[in-house]
């Protein structure tokens, strides 16, 4: 009989080839939605490179985790690098303005950015920044991609779900306390037709937990996956006093849509 590690290996192999045949195909229907204009070579290459990279190093991963290595950081950092090599492969790389804003110290922070595409991912993650993200759970069960984002400890949350949504907070708290900032898409979901205004979920969080937020816009044109034109990440000033969470919520969506309303 087969043993239970190839039976896994077998079970992880089939996934990750469907992951490769599906998940390109869907995304790019998802995309489809929100840009004009894409190439459809351009848009499943990069999904599928993303699947394999990330399938290759949870694979490392889950091997070294397997007996006792603590991977955290590892994973999360493989997330970053597979994301740079996207946008050099693919993209015409990135620009970051207001670098000199990124926080210097170790203290956590809350990240928030607009959603509009798949590559805002990648595109926080060109700020390498420690920092664990808050992603709904369906995005853990991609191959590849979500077991490397299960292995960095990142956090998962299931929309409506109030009990899904109370562990999601306590987990956010003990990232916290570890000295891990997070990372938030505060308009829930992406979408580049209209502009979706940002829930409470980030800025309560900061509220109770007293870090500050780091507004942060990603601006992609509508000929991203037409030409693989540059993305542009705009970091803005922190915000430290985040005890009025309505008015932060309200100051960030101001500052983070007025840098990229020129990019439709």
């Amino acid at each position: 009989m087969p043993s239970a590690g190839t039976i896994a290996g077998g079970v992880g192999g089939v996934m990750a080839l469907l992951g490769l045949v599906v998940g390109p195909a869907l995304v790019y229907l998802e995309e489809k939605r929100h840009f004009r204009q894409l190439s459809i070579v351009r848009t499943i290459a990069v999904v599928q490179v993303w699947i394999a990279l990330a399938f290759l190093e949870a694979v490392r991963l889950f091997s070294l985790k397997s007996i006792g290595y603590n991977v955290r950081m590892q994973a999360h950092t493989a997330c970053g690098r597979i994301s740079g090599l996207l946008f050099r492969t693919f993209f015409d790389q990135y620009v970051i303005e207001g670098a000199e804003k990124l926080p210097k110290g170790s203290e956590p922070f809350i990240i928030v950015a607009n959603h509009q595409s798949m590559m805002d991912v990648a595109a926080i993650f060109a700020l390498r920044l420690k920092a664990a993200w808050v992603a709904k759970t369906a995005v853990f069960v991609i191959p590849g991609v979500g077991w490397l984002m299960w292995l960095a400890e990142y956090i998962s949350v299931k929309r409506k779900n109030k009990e899904s949504i109370k562990q999601m907070y306590a987990s956010c708290k003990v990232a916290v306390k570890d000295g891990w900032s997070l990372i938030i898409f505060p308009q829930g979901t992406r979408n580049r037709q209209t502009t979706l205004p940002f829930k409470d979920g980030a800025f309560n969080l900061a509220a109770e937990l007293g870090v500050p937020i780091l507004p942060v816009s990603i601006v992609i044109s509508d000929d991203l996956w037409l030409n693989g034109s540059r993305v542009k990440i705009v970091v803005h000033d922190l915000v430290k006093d985040t005890t009025d969470k309505e008015k932060t919520k309200n100051a960030c969506f101001k500052t983070i849509m007025a840098a990229t309303e020129f990019a439709k």
